[in-house]
C-alpha cells in the first residue's frame, strides 16, 4: 500500500513544475516593514498583472472580463468609502494608510490570481508549491525570533494540507481511498490542536460522497450517519484528552479557556461579541479603521457576553482591548463592516456569492482538474474565514489564491461540460 501511495505521488509531478514558480510562491515569506507588513510575492505579483494586462487584455473570454471589471469597481467603492468614512470619524493618520493599502494590495492580488495563471496550470501548481512551502520559512523565521506560536495550527497544517490535496487531487484512486485520506488528515490536526483546520477537512472530504441515486442517497446517509457518531465520539474524546493535559500543557490551557469560559463559538472567536455591536451602533457609515469602543458597545457586549455565561475577562478578545484599547476584531466580513460600512462589504459579498456559484459546479468525484479537491477545501475554508479569521498580510494571498483556484477550476469544469455537450 506505502509503495502504492509513493508511486501514485510521483504521478503528481509528472507533468513538472516551472521553478521560478515555486520561488515566486516562496517570496511569501520574505516581507518588510513599511505602513504596514508588506510581502514580496505581492509586489512580484503585482507586476505580474500589469504585464499580464498590457499584453493579454484581449485575450479575457467574456465571463472573466466581466468578473474582474466588477472586482475594481467594487474594489474603488471599498477603498474610496474608507477613505471617506475614516475623514469623517477623524481615524488616525496611519490606520487610515494601513487600510486604504490592505483594500488596495489585496484587490490587485486578487484581480492577478483570477486572470494571471487561468489556463496555465502547470505554472498555477509551482506557484502553489512554493506557496504552501512557504509556511515553513515563515515558522524558522517566528522560531528564531521567538515569536512562533502554534506551530501546526499556524504554519504546517496549511502548508501540508495544501500540499496533500494537490497530491490526492492527483491520484488516479477510487473516491472511498481520497476519502478516507482526506478525513485521517482531518482528525490529525484536530489531534494537534487546529480543530477548524480539522473540520474544514472532514467536511472536505464529504463531497466523495456518492448522492446521485436513491440506492447511493441511501448508502451514503447511514454511512454519514456512522461517520458523524464516530467524529462526535472522537471530539469528546480529544476534548477530556486536552483537558486533562494528554496532548501537552499549551493544549490544556486552551481547552480550559475555551470549554470552560463559555459556549464555544463566543469563547473561540470572543471577538465576534465586540464586533457585532460595533455594527449595529453605525451599521451604514462605520467607524473608521481601526476604531476604539464606545461606552454603548462594552456595555452591549457585556450584556451580550452575561446573557450567555461567557466570562469576559478570560477571553482573548478582552485581553486584547485591554491591551491596544481597540475594538477587538477577528472577522473579514465584520471587520470591513464596522470600519468602513454598508457599502465597504460589496466587494466581499460578491466573491462570496460567485465562489457559491463556481463551486456548485465543483464535483469532486468526478471532476477531471487536479486543483478539484483544493478548490473544494479552499472554499470551505474561505467561508470559515469570511465570517471567523482577521484580513490580514498572510490572509490577503490565501484570499487571492481561493479565489484564483476556485475560478480556475469552474473555468476548466464549464469547458469540459461544452466540449461534451458538443
Amino acid at each position: 500500500m506505502t509503495r502504492k501511495i509513493i508511486g501514485l505521488t510521483r504521478n503528481s509531478f509528472e507533468n513538472g513544475f516551472e521553478i521560478k514558480y515555486v520561488l515566486l510562491g516562496l517570496t511569501n515569506a520574505i516581507g518588510f516593514r513599511a505602513i504596514g507588513l508588506v510581502i514580496v510575492a505581492e509586489i512580484l505579483i503585482i507586476l505580474q498583472l500589469i504585464a499580464y494586462l498590457f499584453s493579454k487584455r484581449q485575450a479575457m473570454d467574456y465571463v472573466q472580463k466581466t468578473i474582474t471589471n466588477r472586482i475594481i469597481i467594487f474594489g474603488i467603492i471599498w477603498l474610496t468609502t474608507q477613505v471617506f468614512t475614516d475623514f469623517y470619524r477623524e481615524s488616525a493618520k496611519v490606520d487610515t494608510a494601513k487600510s486604504i493599502s490592505q483594500i488596495f494590495v489585496l484587490t490587485v492580488i486578487v484581480l492577478a490570481l483570477l486572470n494571471c495563471y487561468q489556463n496555465e496550470e502547470k505554472k498555477f501548481v509551482s506557484y502553489l508549491y512554493g506557496y504552501s512551502l512557504s509556511y515553513g520559512l515563515v515558522f524558522l523565521q517566528a522560531l528564531s525570533s521567538g515569536t512562533a506560536g502554534d506551530w501546526w495550527k499556524f504554519y504546517f497544517g496549511p502548508s501540508f494540507s495544501l500540499l496533500s490535496l494537490i497530491f490526492i487531487g492527483s491520484m488516479k484512486i477510487s473516491s472511498m481511498f481520497k476519502f478516507f485520506l482526506v478525513s485521517i488528515l482531518g482528525f490529525f490536526s484536530i489531534v494537534l490542536g487546529s480543530r477548524s483546520l480539522g473540520m474544514i477537512l472532514v467536511i472536505t472530504s464529504i463531497g466523495f460522497l456518492n448522492f446521485s441515486s436513491s440506492r447511493s442517497i441511501l448508502r451514503s446517509l447511514v454511512f454519514f450517519l456512522l461517520f458523524f457518531l464516530l467524529a462526535n465520539t472522537a471530539n469528546n474524546l480529544i476534548r477530556d484528552a486536552s483537558l486533562t493535559g494528554k496532548f501537552g500543557r499549551d493544549q490544556q490551557i486552551k481547552a480550559e479557556q475555551q470549554y470552560s469560559t463559555g459556549p464555544i463559538l463566543f469563547v473561540a472567536r470572543s471577538e465576534l461579541t465586540y464586533e457585532w455591536a460595533s455594527i449595529v451602533e453605525s451599521p451604514i457609515f462605520g467607524l473608521g479603521s481601526n476604531p476604539s469602543p464606545s461606552l454603548e458597545v462594552l456595555i452591549n457586549t457585556y450584556d451580550f457576553e452575561s446573557k450567555y455565561g461567557i466570562i469576559s475577562k478570560n477571553t482573548a478578545a478582552y485581553q486584547s482591548l485591554t491591551e491596544t484599547g481597540k475594538t477587538p476584531q477577528h472577522s473579514i466580513f465584520f471587520g470591513a463592516w464596522l470600519e468602513g460600512g454598508l457599502t465597504s462589504i460589496i466587494l466581499l459579498l460578491y466573491l462570496f456569492f460567485q465562489m457559491l456559484k463556481w463551486n456548485s459546479v465543483n464535483i469532486i468525484r468526478t471532476s477531471k482538474s487536479k486543483l478539484s479537491l483544493l478548490a473544494r477545501y479552499l472554499h470551505i475554508n474561505f467561508l470559515w474565514a469570511f465570517f471567523f479569521s482577521p484580513l490580514g498580510a498572510g490572509s490577503r494571498m490565501n484570499l487571492a489564491v481561493t479565489v484564483g483556484v476556485c475560478f480556475f477550476v469552474y473555468s476548466t469544469n464549464i469547458s469540459k461540460d461544452s466540449l461534451n455537450v458538443k
